[in-house]
């Protein structure tokens, strides 16, 4: 996986399709609380959620959208404007 730097955070990020085939961040490192799978489908990483009651010995990924810093202030931002 080849991880780049989020534009608001600096950290870095992988980017993924989700099953719906729109582009998708989550946490370039694996962490024992994430929620996401991430794996290789031809040219593209895909992830997908990984149920509550699905037994999953893999690496898990946190959706960035969840963990950066910056990303509700910039939410908050973007409703703000006229």
């Amino acid at each position: 996986m080849i991880a780049t730097p989020c534009r608001k955070c600096q950290r870095p990020i992988v980017w993924t399709r989700d099953r719906s085939g729109f582009r998708f961040p989550v946490d370039a490192a694996p962490v024992s609380t994430g929620r996401f799978d991430v794996f290789a489908r031809g040219r593209d990483l895909v992830s997908r959620e990984i149920r509550p009651d699905e037994r999953f010995d893999g690496p898990r990924f946190a959706s960035h959208f969840l963990t950066c810093p910056e990303g509700s202030e910039s939410k908050r931002e973007r409703q703000s404007r006229p």
